[in-house]
């Protein structure tokens, strides 16, 4: 995306190698990517990560954890089910 759609959107990324533009992605894959439960199942997923990768995904781990969380939180739906 252009640094105009980027600050429009209030959001910050990467800007591209060849500087056309920056990173996104829809919100929807972002969900997705969070919501697959590999970063809970490390050891099954990643067997051969080492512990110096484990602790570099920490971080990213409760990224998507609180995101999930807040997703829920403010599209909840209220139905019985």
């Amino acid at each position: 995306v252009s640094s105009e759609e980027l600050n429009s959107i209030g959001e910050i990324s990467i800007a591209l190698m060849d500087g056309s533009g920056y990173i996104a992605e829809t919100t929807v894959c972002h969900e997705l990517h969070c919501n697959t439960g590999r970063h809970l199942y490390i050891d099954h997923y990643y067997p051969n990560m080492t512990e110096d990768q484990r602790l570099r995904e920490e971080p990213h781990i409760d990224h998507c954890l609180e995101y999930m969380c807040e997703v829920t939180m403010c599209r909840g739906d209220t139905p019985l089910s």
